[in-house]
């Protein structure tokens, strides 16, 4: 009976140490991702050879890895569309290397900015989109010169840290749709206008259009946008 009791033991105790591994693995398995305004001749993502498109990397990412973008003014030709989703356990980050300042310019993209009395197409919107996504964090980055700066549309668990919308032709950061447990700290959003509405929508940050829960903002700041700093409904 006790070799019994100690086979069965042994047992438990392997399959709660490759459930463990198992569940680590997405971690143990992450990559950092490099990006820089001007990227190697013969890129490969790493700290020595990095892309020189913020949209290769994010498409190639997988949970748990980090994408870092280098100090310097990416000057867009078409916007960022986050098109993979993180897990609970292992989310996506795409942020700044440490003290370094990254600067997204849309000022190339489609509508930007769109004429007088124009729409905006959906998916033009946002220097940042993000549609349907799912656990992502995003830190330490500016976004100008957008038909919006971030634009946020029925996504969830994402977090937007430290993140400055400035001198976009839209709201400076939008959201709209279902949204849930979404949280925004540290942003900085001012100087937003829209031209195509005389400049009379443009907020620093707008949450409309939809519902959910478990949504926070926290420590922002909202200055000389030409709508509200801040606009609910």
């Amino acid at each position: 009976h006790s070799f019994l009791l100690f086979s069965k033991y042994i047992t438990f105790c392997t399959m709660l140490l490759l459930s463990a591994l198992v569940s680590c693995l997405p971690l143990a398995l992450a990559a950092e991702i490099y990006v820089a305004p001007t990227g190697s001749p013969t890129p490969d993502g790493t700290r020595s050879k990095p892309f020189g498109d913020i949209q290769v990397a994010v498409n190639m990412s997988r949970p748990g890895d980090v994408i870092l973008l280098r100090g310097g003014t990416y000057d867009l030709l078409k916007n960022i569309n986050i098109t993979v989703n993180g897990t609970a356990q292992a989310p996506i980050t795409l942020r700044a290397v440490n003290d370094e300042e990254v600067i997204i310019d849309g000022e190339g993209l489609p509508d930007t900015p769109a004429p007088l009395g124009a729409s905006v197409t959906s998916r033009n919107r946002g220097v940042l989109h993000v549609s349907r996504a799912q656990y992502w964090n995003f830190a330490r980055l500016t976004f100008t010169h957008g038909a919006y700066g971030v634009y946020v549309r029925d996504s969830s668990n994402l977090r937007f840290n430290q993140i400055v919308t400035r001198d976009n032709y839209e709201s400076g950061f939008h959201m709209q749709g279902e949204l849930s447990n979404n949280v925004i700290s540290y942003l900085d959003s001012y100087g937003n206008r829209d031209p195509r509405n005389n400049g009379e929508n443009a907020d620093g940050l707008a949450i409309k259009e939809g519902k959910g829960e478990g949504n926070i903002v926290v420590g922002s700041r909202f200055w000389d946008n030409s709508d509200d700093g801040v606009d609910f409904w």
